[in-house]
């Protein structure tokens, strides 16, 4: 009877799951599909035709194209998994030998979209009751931050997938060293494809998770393991997943960046022209309109005079930052290893590039969004101080002094939506904290660890909010669904005792009255 009953209960779990995962991708299916219909029958400016948009996704559409063509030419050997260096033109082109239509955008979209939201409902199953994950996921499922990807391959939402598909397989791992049926297996499987995932369209993520999993799951082994049998289960399954993250860890074009960036030596004028450099043309759609150099004034001095002060000037800013990491200047870490020293220089060049959208911004929301355009680490230390602070802007930023951007400013859709995230992410986090010190569940270790480093190494080489918010995000919605499943855990009970002391007294009042 009770295994009949524990059968029928995983078969209806099994069943809500399958409806989530079709109603979540029914409502990213018609989000993306409703707005691409608007902007044609608006004709937006930034539309290129096909329903297509300029900038970013005419490009991969344009390389994407050009590759199909050849494939069909040619075969398949033409095919390129990074043609220019873009994995969403890859992936479009192999596509359009079966389905050339934009929609086809939006359907696979949407379905990574959808198996997002059920892999974090699995992984909140590790640590919540299915109803709670349920609820706790739906912040991620209906966020309007992945609905206007409906013109390219969405490589945020593959970032996103593979991230929890990722923690998904640790979980599983850790949570099966004693099952003698070998179900560990299937974490490594799991974790493996996550990486894969991750290689596809940002290979460096995986060197981020690379000594972040190590660090955390040597800290719950030390912590948690406890036999022999254990120990050898959790080492065997560790060797292969940290194995393919150290062999799927290069081949974006950033990481040849991010090599060339530490190949710099005496001559450091090729590095200065590389950090001051304009910004690429198609990147230039997405940080505003065409800029010259009135507009650019223009809009900087709008943002100083809103916010009481001066506004830094761009060409400043970045010849002071380019200065710092200079060779002459910049200074190594004598107990740091030649190779890390390199790391750390190289993540500050690249910080430094990022103020380059300060010279061609034309809208003052972006303007608004950097930050720190005062602080240059100069050093291996420099930089390591710099981590706490890069830590806080990574996790907690816009922070709230920015949240009024709307009222004392102009609309923006990301200072509407984001600043009302950001309330409820400090205080799911609260009830997260609680929830930790009470459960003392030694798994948490893995969700919370890996994505304070992920998000922390953002906030280190991101002063830009637009493009933090945007890396940061799978890991820092996995917070914010963690703390809000937490929150939920704390107030149902107390919520329950009201709710039955209340109907206790009602009982007693209605006991005391007199029988008519």
């Amino acid at each position: 009877m009770i295994v009949a009953t524990t059968s029928a209960m995983r078969s209806a779990r099994r069943h809500l799951l399958v409806l989530f995962f079709l109603t979540v991708f029914l409502y990213a299916l018609g989000g993306m599909s409703f707005s691409r219909h608007m902007i044609s029958v608006r004709g937006a400016s930034s539309q290129v035709g096909d329903g297509n948009l300029a900038g970013d996704p005419a490009y991969y559409n344009r390389l994407a194209l050009k590759k199909a063509a050849e494939m069909r030419r040619d075969g398949i050997s033409r095919f390129e998994l990074r043609p220019s260096g873009q994995a969403p033109a890859g992936m479009a082109s192999a596509l359009y030998l079966f389905w050339q239509n934009p929609l086809a955008f939006v359907t696979l979209n949407a379905l990574m979209h959808a198996l997002s939201a059920v892999f974090l409902v699995l992984i909140l199953r590790n640590f919540f009751p299915a109803g709670i994950s349920l609820v706790a996921a739906l912040p991620l499922a209906i966020s309007p931050y992945l609905l206007p990807w409906f013109s390219q391959l969405n490589k945020e939402s593959l970032t996103l997938l593979g991230s929890l598909i990722y923690l998904y397989g640790l979980l599983r791992v850790v949570g099966n060293l004693s099952d003698r049926r070998f179900t560990w297996l299937g974490g490594v499987l799991f974790a493996m494809l996550g990486v894969v995932a991750l290689w596809t369209v940002r290979p460096y993520l995986n060197q981020i998770l690379l000594p972040a999993t190590i660090v955390v799951l040597g800290a719950f082994a030390i912590f948690n393991v406890r036999g022999q049998r254990n120990w050898a289960v959790l080492i065997a399954a560790a060797i292969p997943i940290v194995f393919c993250l150290a062999f799927l860890g290069k081949g974006a074009v950033s990481d040849q960046t991010l090599d060339k960036l530490q190949r710099y030596k005496e001559n450091d004028e090729d590095l200065k022209a590389t950090i001051v450099q304009d910004v690429p043309v198609a990147r230039r759609a997405s940080i505003g309109a065409p800029a010259t150099a009135g507009s650019v004034e223009q809009a900087h001095q709008s943002i100083g005079s809103r916010t009481g002060g001066k506004a830094n000037d761009p060409e400043q800013v970045l010849n002071r930052c380019a200065e710092s990491v200079d060779v002459s200047k910049w200074g190594d870490a004598s107990f740091l290893p030649a190779s890390v020293n390199g790391r750390l220089r190289a993540m500050m060049i690249l910080r430094c590039g990022m103020f380059r959208e300060l010279k061609v911004a034309t809208d003052p929301a972006t303007i608004f969004s950097f930050f720190d355009q005062d602080r240059y680490p100069s050093s291996s230390v420099e930089t390591l101080g710099y981590l706490p602070r890069a830590a806080m802007y990574g996790l907690f930023a816009p922070w709230a002094d920015r949240w009024g951007y709307v009222l004392t400013h102009q609309r923006s859709t990301f200072y509407t939506i984001v600043p009302l995230e950001t309330f409820l992410f400090y205080v799911c986090l609260i009830a997260l904290f609680i929830h930790v010190w009470q459960q003392k569940d030694g798994r948490l270790v893995i969700p919370l660890g890996l994505a304070v480093c992920v998000i922390t190494v953002y906030g280190l080489t991101s002063p830009f909010i637009g493009a933090l918010y945007r890396y940061r995000y799978p890991w820092w919605m996995l917070l914010l669904s963690l703390g809000l499943a937490s929150a939920i855990t704390i107030v149902s009970p107390l919520i329950a005792r009201r709710k039955h002391k209340f109907n206790g007294n009602d009982i007693l009042k209605r006991s005391d009255e007199p029988r008519r």
